[in-house]
């Protein structure tokens, strides 16, 4: 597996600039449970601050550090997606054993 991934990174330009987003997606939701702010709270930084050493993504005029809320942000829609799919496999799974069965019935008759 990780002799497949190298091969890909050093071969591929495409694989590796999805790698380097994935990683960073990766980053930012690991990041969020770290974070020294509370998403849903207001005005714990300066309003409206450009992108500093401080703020890497600014601040928006609600008080609120953009690069952790972008971090919330990731790791609500990655918790979302994963609870989606798992819903989705269930109903497909219980749709084909459910069109299976009754293949097998009409069969049988």
């Amino acid at each position: 597996m990780f002799k497949i991934v190298r091969d890909l990174l050093k071969h591929d330009a495409r694989f590796r600039i999805a790698f380097v987003f994935l990683l960073a997606v990766l980053l930012l939701t690991v990041l969020s449970t770290v974070s020294p702010y509370n998403p849903t709270r207001t005005f714990k930084v300066p309003a409206d601050q450009p992108p500093s050493l401080q703020y890497p993504f600014g601040t928006n005029s609600r008080g609120q550090d953009m690069l952790w809320w972008m971090a919330f942000a990731l790791r609500n829609s990655l918790q979302l997606g994963l609870l989606t799919a798992i819903i989705s496999r269930i109903i497909a799974v219980f749709v084909g054993l459910t069109a299976g069965y009754r293949a097998a019935r009409s069969t049988e008759h």
